[in-house]
Parts: structure tokens; sequence; C-alpha cells
């Protein structure tokens, strides 16, 4: 068996990252989440 790189490894497990990943990522970094929620009922 052939002995995968550090590089290769990283490359095979995180596959593309999607718009919708990007935006959600985003979305996470601006919105205070955790304030928002406690404000609903």
């Amino acid at each position: 068996m052939k002995q995968l790189s550090l590089a290769s490894t990283y490359f095979v497990k995180k596959p593309k990252q999607t718009r919708r990943e990007k935006f959600l990522l985003k979305m996470d970094a601006v919105v205070p989440w955790a304030r928002l929620l406690v404000t609903l009922p």
C-alpha cells in the first residue's frame, strides 16, 4: 500500500467548499446568533 502525504490526505478529506457553505460561514461571522436566539420565545 502506498503511503499518502499530509497534503494529499488533506485534499482527500476536504471537498471543495460550496457557495452555500461559504455564505453560511459569512452569516455566522456577521450575525450575533446567541443574542438573537435569546430574544426569541
